[in-house]
């Protein structure tokens, strides 16, 4: 038996350690690039953070104001609307009566869903502190409240109900002003972050729109269910 020479052996010894370097380039590569990902998505997190500091700052104490330390209290607190709220409800159920009660079960269902969501979901999940919590210096005008901050239930809430409210009454200018002072009291009092009402803004709309779209064809499916003028 001749055995093969070592210069007819070199050319498939060179192709293999080729092909061996080129796999291990190739698999350093997306490693490489998985890292640089991380690498920047951690640079944005904390230059977002370092901004939502920044913003919280100028909207709780720059802008501090006598009016202002007096007004937004009052807007950020539901308690205070309890009555006016009872005497609109009424005020629907007799103007409207039966497109006026269905109004109202599609606005219980709706902020039912954003509030659990909201608490039992969202904060736990992300588990981010308030302001008033972890930092030093913060106006504070109200109580604290809980824990977690992200997002803000109240702008969730009040964002999803103007959403709803203002598809079907037809003003959805008035009532996302409301809102927006709800959100921006918020902010101001002490006790959120302007990205946790931000974030809460964007999932109250998102979640209202679906609440309208879902309204809208369970009541061409059923009419009895239409919360449509006739």
């Amino acid at each position: 038996m001749k055995f093969m020479a070592p210069k007819a052996i070199s050319p498939f010894c060179c192709a293999y350690q080729q092909l061996s370097y080129s796999k291990q380039r190739w698999s350093k590569q997306p490693m490489a690039k998985w890292n640089s990902s991380i690498f920047r998505s951690g640079m944005m997190l904390d230059f977002l953070v370092r901004l939502d500091k920044r913003l919280f700052v100028f909207f709780n104490q720059t802008i501090e104001n006598s009016v202002l330390d007096l007004v937004m209290p009052f807007i950020t607190e539901p308690r205070y609307f309890i009555i006016p709220f009872i005497i609109i409800c009424l005020g629907i159920i007799i103007l409207w009566r039966r497109r006026g009660v269905l109004i109202l079960l599609w606005g219980a269902i709706l902020i039912t869903i954003t509030d659990q969501l909201c608490h039992s979901v969202l904060k736990p999940m992300i588990d981010r502190s308030r302001p008033c919590h972890e930092l030093d210096m913060v106006r504070l005008l109200i109580n604290c409240g809980g824990l977690r901050s992200f997002p803000s239930s109240h702008a969730i809430n009040i964002f999803a109900a103007a959403t709803y409210f203002g598809e079907k009454f037809l003003h959805r200018r008035e009532f996302f002003l409301v809102a927006s002072l709800v959100g921006l009291s918020r902010i101001y009092c002490g006790v959120h972050y302007p990205f946790d009402v931000l974030a809460g803004a964007a999932l109250g709309i998102g979640i209202g729109l679906g609440i309208c779209h879902l309204d809208s064809y369970l009541g061409h499916k059923y009419p009895f269910l239409s919360t449509e003028e006739s």
